[in-house]
């Protein structure tokens, strides 16, 4: 939730090296707009690409399997990985590490922000890398930690209107 309050609520003031300095402007409660949900399997795009350069927020959720769960409570969840891709047939973007429960909350899908430039553009509004698509990729071979089935959800961010109150905490 803290990362949709700063893209609404906040601008730049100032950078120095790899810090960002940035000022409240508004207190608008940030919302999503629900816009679409699915499913996929592991490996398979979620395409974004019918939103255009809305600020989305996506959420998957990858559920283990019962030899899954058993094996994160004797040993640690089997690995996940995140690809960001420039269009869901090719263009690989990103491709991270991405514990399960912290794809289930949520994260800022588009604009990509992995640099300072990168914040700052959004700020700006200037050109942002928006991904295509993204998919979940499990490890070769721990397939079968995982259900088959990848749920997700996709929401635009917006600020509150005004008539909607100034309900935002303070940082």
């Amino acid at each position: 939730m803290l990362l949709r309050d700063l893209l609404v609520n906040f601008e730049p003031v100032g950078a120095e090296g790899a810090f960002l300095l940035l000022k409240r402007k508004s207190t608008q409660s940030p919302r999503l707009r629900f816009l679409r949900a699915g499913v996929v399997h592991p490996g398979e795009r979620i395409d974004l690409r019918e939103f255009g350069g809305a600020d989305l927020w996506l959420e998957i959720a990858l559920e283990p399997t019962l030899l899954g769960r058993l094996r994160q409570y004797c040993y640690r969840p089997p690995t996940v990985r995140l690809a960001a891709w420039r269009e869901p047939a090719k263009g690989l973007l990103l491709r991270r590490r991405a514990p399960a429960a912290m794809l289930a909350a949520g994260f800022v899908a588009s604009p990509l922000l992995q640099r300072n430039e990168d914040v700052l553009a959004r700020y700006r509004g200037s050109a942002a890398s928006r991904p295509g698509g993204y998919s979940v990729e499990l490890l070769p071979g721990e397939e079968y930690l995982w259900q088959s089935a990848v749920h997700f959800r996709v929401s635009e961010i917006l600020a509150a209107s005004p008539s909607q109150g100034n309900t935002a905490a303070k940082l």
